[in-house]
């Protein structure tokens, strides 16, 4: 019973959060901005956060957008449009991702797997 019900807050909560983001509308006006002044104009307007690395959004210039009424969803598309960054809203807060990030590719892990002094697997490989 417990379970089920964390389950069932949780799964509400979660709810909050995506219609929030469906709810947000924004005025977007920008000429030829960078990253950081288009970010400005979106924190303004919401509650929304934004987490990236530094180095990714910095080819993120020369940013035209004039848009009325848009949701976040649309505003963020546009504003990324042709660039090698992602996004995804968690809660009030816009993750930014690579699209080539290197993080994301496989490993390959070589080696024994020792088990009560048995080798057990040979070459083991992990993606």
């Amino acid at each position: 019973m417990k379970a089920t019900m964390l389950f069932l807050m949780l799964t509400v909560c979660h709810s909050f959060g995506m219609v929030h983001a469906q709810e947000v509308r924004l005025d977007i006006d920008l000429e030829k901005a960078n990253f950081a002044e288009f970010m400005e104009q979106v924190k303004k307007q919401t509650e929304f956060t934004f987490f990236f690395h530094d180095a990714m959004v910095m080819s993120l210039k020369d940013i035209t957008l004039h848009m009325r009424q848009a949701d976040i969803e649309a505003v963020l598309k546009a504003c990324l449009k042709g660039s090698n960054v992602a996004y995804r809203i968690k809660d009030r807060t816009i993750i930014l991702y690579g699209l080539n990030d290197q993080s994301k590719k496989g490993i390959d892990v070589k080696g024994l797997v020792w088990m009560n002094r048995e080798i057990r697997c040979l070459g083991l490989r992990s993606r």
